[in-house]
């Protein structure tokens, strides 16, 4: 999603830097199309990013829940029979509900740290090799960079 939304925004800003040279070329038609199938693209991909969000956190509270509920029944069972007192009831939801709060942010801190770590390494990223104008007669200030 962050590919797309980086491509959308690079041709606006490009066709808005260059519209003297899009005028002149009477390229307004195409420069529209190619900003409309950007947006089209980043809304797609945005698309898949909230619904598999929604669908991991109604999957997610559909277990915890379910979860709460079984035990709550089970927990209400032990009450009735007279194994349990109307207070481990009372402990059960507590502790159950104090444990379910910070379990809903899981999903949310491992992405957040994902996307933090993944730009963190973009940064400071540093080529396997720098090639400084080999051979040049003349210096040079252009940095050519190599993957082997």
């Amino acid at each position: 999603m962050n590919l797309r939304d980086n491509e959308q925004r690079t041709k606006a800003v490009d066709s808005l830097l260059n519209f003297e040279t899009v005028k002149y070329y009477n390229a307004e038609e195409y420069e529209i199309n190619r900003y409309d199938e950007a947006i089209t693209k980043y809304q797609d991909a945005e698309w898949v990013t909230i619904a598999s969000l929604n669908l991991l956190n109604f999957s997610q509270s559909f277990v915890m829940n379910g979860g709460l509920l079984a035990g709550s029944v089970l927990c209400g069972y032990m009450v009735a029979d007279g194994d349990k007192t109307v207070g481990d009831y009372v402990l059960f939801g507590t502790y159950i509900l104090q444990l379910m709060g910070p379990l809903n942010w899981l999903g949310t801190l491992y992405r957040l740290v994902k996307v933090k770590a993944r730009g963190y390494t973009r940064v400071t990223m540093v080529p396997p090799k720098c090639l400084v104008c080999q051979g040049a007669p003349w210096p040079c200030d252009v940095v050519a960079w190599s993957d082997s």
